[in-house]
């Protein structure tokens, strides 16, 4: 396995403990030795294979917010930026989308419209709060070590916002930060670091969303002073050993700086880490600013979000003004455009859901139906046999295929008939509930047929019929 194939199977199983990507890797019929090559590349400890995905990401992120909307220009950005940081850690532009979650449009719109500040088509993209509270973890770990203590109103805040109940620790594991039911505090801490090396792209859009989330709460609540605590507080931490003197360098972004690599006990400081090793994403013709600027940085960032504060109070006071001058507009027509509103809302989320049945069902056909030879009853069949040792391995295979198939409501049409068998049906149950191999006579009304294929439902809704042959 090369070092691209080795990248992208180490990208595809970031979340694994090293116990479990041993699995995957025995698993996946991988003949080498796992260890040596994680040693190879320094990526033996789950932190470091963290924050490896952690700088992709940050790095995507920002190419989806600046880049053309087409894939392959998408693509081509962020390989390019990745590649130039890391020569020897280069990724195949195959699968990079997929690594960090935009393989489709409407992920990455959902990206964007947070981004942009707008929770509004948010809304009406999303059919889960996922991508938002993933989003909303990762901006309050990125500002506050005491994130533990906001369980609550993190599954709070997505439960006013978007009406959806959920469990924090569940985006804690998705994000990488939390194993079993518990924050893993280095993993916090190792997050907040690349934070500082690549600002995430949405932190801009997240602010705007939560000052005006806070504007409709009790300025004494908690979740208002969460919020408050979000904006104004900044990572106070640092990667860097305590005592170490900061330099001051530039560096070309064409450049790319190397630490000699020195490990400590177990411990492997993540600043020694090649894969995060520059200091912020390099824009084009941009040049890369190395930590003795953070400090100005951060009393810019500052000044800015104090300005923007600003601006949406005195935003908020105009408002104001103008409804109080605008009294010829009722409270009750307000009421009703607001409904209109939500049953517009609810009615494209219908159409977005009934979309979705569609392209389940259409794939359901053209797996289980006549255009693929009846794929899924051939592979059901093989599943459910009675096979001897030398094809158990594969059953187990399709057996576990088709579970999952089963858990997304797509289950085979069984009946007390097996393949094979031979049974009699009248005409009207044959025309109604089997496909035929050919046409009934008129004058047959008990036809006499053999089961060949089974048929396919989706969530109890019939898509495939069974294929009889008629004797």
């Amino acid at each position: 396995m090369d070092r691209q194939e080795f990248m992208g199977f180490v990208l595809r199983n970031w979340l694994f403990s090293s116990e479990e990507l041993l699995a995957q890797w025995n698993k996946e019929g991988n003949k080498e030795e796992l260890d040596p090559i994680l040693s190879a590349m320094n990526l033996e400890r789950k932190t470091n294979r963290l924050e490896l995905f952690w700088s992709l990401q940050a790095i995507a992120e920002r190419a989806v917010l600046e880049a053309s909307d087409d894939d392959g220009k998408l693509v081509q950005r962020i390989q390019s930026d990745w590649n130039a940081l890391f020569p020897k850690w280069k990724l195949d532009s195959k699968h990079i989308l997929g690594y960090v979650g935009f393989r489709s449009p409407t992920e990455r719109n959902l990206f964007l419209s947070i981004c942009d500040g707008d929770l509004s088509s948010y809304r009406l993209l999303a059919d889960s709060p996922d991508i938002f509270h993933d989003l909303l973890n990762r901006f309050i770990i990125s500002n506050d070590a005491r994130v533990s203590q906001y369980d609550a109103q993190a599954e709070e805040l997505i439960e006013m916002t978007l009406q959806n109940k959920v469990k924090n620790v569940e985006s804690l594991r998705r994000t990488g930060f939390a194993e079993g039911s518990k924050l893993v505090g280095d993993f916090a801490r190792r997050y907040r670091g690349i934070v500082k090396k690549y600002p995430p792209a949405f932190h801009d859009g997240l602010t705007v969303i939560l000052k005006q989330i806070q504007s409709e709460l009790e300025v004494d609540s908690k979740l208002s002073k969460l919020i408050t605590d979000l904006i104004t507080i900044k990572p106070k931490e640092s990667l860097e050993p305590q005592g170490k003197k900061e330099q001051s360098t530039t560096v070309s972004a064409n450049e790319t700086p190397t630490v000699a690599l020195e490990k400590k006990g177990d411990e492997t400081s993540a600043t020694q880490l090649e894969a995060i090793a520059t200091e912020v994403i390099p824009t084009h013709n941009a040049t890369v600013t190395q930590p003795s600027d953070l400090a100005v940085v951060e009393q810019l960032t500052i000044a800015r979000q104090a300005l923007e504060s600003l601006a949406v109070m005195a935003q908020a006071a105009t408002k104001k003004t103008q409804l109080q001058e605008e009294s010829s507009v009722s409270v009750v027509e307000l009421q009703k455009e607001i409904e209109r509103l939500h049953g517009e809302l609810a009615a494209e989320r219908g159409k977005m859901k009934e979309m979705r049945e569609q392209l389940v069902i259409q794939l359901v056909s053209d797996l289980g139906g006549q255009n693929s030879g009846y794929l899924l009853s051939q592979l059901y069949e093989l599943a459910s046999a009675e096979n001897d040792d030398q094809v158990t391995l594969q059953q187990g295979i399709f057996v576990n295929l088709f579970s999952s198939l089963r858990l997304h409501g797509i289950e085979p049409l069984r009946t007390k008939q097996e393949i094979g068998h031979d049974f009699v049906v009248n005409r009207e149950e044959l025309g109604t509930r089997y496909m035929t191999d050919r046409s009934i006579s008129p004058d047959e009304q008990h036809i006499q047929v053999r089961l060949l294929r089974y048929g396919w439902s989706y969530q109890g809704r019939v898509v495939v019929q069974p294929l009889v042959k008629i004797l």
